[in-house]
């Protein structure tokens, strides 16, 4: 007997439409949901996207005159503090990702050179 006839086959024709219509049903409630959602999201950010902006852009020159040292942190309000120690956190994180990406392709180029050079032995061993 194969291994083939013993396992169960859940693909008939009954489970297919079964299936069919519980996705179905089940796939436009989750729909109703996210579109409404959605659309209270949209109006909000409808709202208030100028001030959001407008915040947006003070917070990052604050943080880039900071940064270059035009701007003491003691002159900085405390609220503007706490949201510029997020985009350093951010920053932090960004930047210790891509130090991962780097150490990960400097790992793999030095196992790579030690094959080749494993690799290069072998040919010079058998010639």
């Amino acid at each position: 007997m194969k291994n083939n006839e013993i396992m169960i086959n859940n693909d008939n024709i009954l489970s297919k439409i079964r299936r069919t219509l519980h996705n179905l049903f089940h796939k436009d409630k989750k729909q109703n949901k996210k579109t409404e959602e959605n659309n209270i999201y949209d109006d909000i950010n409808k709202e208030y996207k100028s001030e959001y902006i407008s915040e947006k852009e003070r917070i990052f020159t604050l943080y880039e005159d900071m940064k270059k040292g035009n701007i003491d942190i003691y002159e900085i309000p405390s609220q503007d503090l706490n949201m510029i120690k997020e985009l350093l956190l951010s920053e932090i994180d960004l930047k210790e990702k891509k130090l991962d990406e780097i150490q990960t392709d400097i790992n793999r180029s030095k196992y790579n050179i030690e094959c080749y050079k494993k690799e290069k032995s072998k040919y010079l061993n058998n010639n």
